[in-house]
């Protein structure tokens, strides 16, 4: 295996999670705009559960897909991903929220979920996890001109 080989699925699970960020981000702006109710609507929070929540569903995220990439992955492993990836942010923010606001964390919990963020978090997941695996499954070499192929008939 070359060196290139193996840095091929830490590459494309970093632009992954870099894609799945992207849209978390630009996702949870449209939604806050267009429902005009913030994403986590406890005053007195602050933006640390926010950036704790988007931190572990994105390690979880990348993690899975990393896990996955030694075999080639399929859709499923995209899925998984995108599912891990929404309920460790589900998660995150509700203890986050549990140990700085304690009597705010249920109904912080339940604006996420019931707010459509939770799932935002998955379809971004469920697309972002589609485009690395197919970044995966891809061929390994990389593109050349017709001239650049080395021909051993010649």
């Amino acid at each position: 295996m070359t060196d290139t080989n193996r840095a091929r699925p830490l590459i494309y699970t970093g632009l992954g999670a870099v894609v799945f960020v992207a849209l978390v981000i630009a996702g949870f702006g449209a939604l806050s705009f267009a429902t005009n109710t913030e994403v986590i609507a406890a005053g007195g929070l602050g933006p640390l559960p926010a950036v704790i929540g988007i931190t572990a569903a994105t390690i979880a995220f990348a993690a899975t897909l990393l896990s996955r990439s030694l075999s080639r992955p399929g859709l499923g492993a995209a899925a998984l991903a995108a599912l891990l990836a929404a309920a460790v942010h589900l998660l995150a923010v509700t203890v986050a929220a549990l140990f700085t606001l304690p009597g705010a964390a249920a109904a912080v919990a339940s604006h996420v979920v019931l707010g459509g963020y939770s799932v935002l978090v998955f379809l971004a997941g469920i697309v972002a996890g589609a485009l690395t695996v197919v970044g995966f499954r891809s061929g390994s070499g990389t593109p050349q001109w017709p001239w650049e192929k080395h021909d051993d008939d010649e």
